[in-house]
């Protein structure tokens, strides 16, 4: 399909999409989740087609607040927008990094 007729889609992951509840919040349990919406997006890829991935982050700044609270007494505690910055970071390369790895 020509680069510039390519249909482009948006996908919105929420973040309780990638960290389900009653899940322990560890990254192995948050690849399993990417996983298996990076393999659904697999037939959007092959078709042609672009896609532009968005996605929250709630439940993993809450871990990661009350993870720096919990620590406070050692380090630093971390305030809500640097655990903003942090976890959306961490997300986009998760998400990146399975993608890549179903592309391949």
């Amino acid at each position: 399909m020509d680069k510039n007729k390519a249909k482009i889609f948006v996908i919105a992951l929420g973040g309780n999409s990638i960290l389900r509840a009653k899940q322990k919040g560890n990254v192995e349990e948050q690849y399993v989740n990417l996983q298996h919406t990076a393999e659904q997006l697999l037939d959007l890829l092959s078709s042609g087609s672009r896609i532009v991935i968005t996605h929250g982050n709630g439940p993993q700044v809450g871990h990661l607040l009350l993870a720096s609270e919990t620590a406070k007494g050692v380090v630093p505690p971390l305030p809500l927008h640097i655990c903003g910055a942090a976890t959306e970071g961490f997300m986009g390369f998760m998400i990146q990094n399975t993608l890549a790895n179903c592309l391949r």
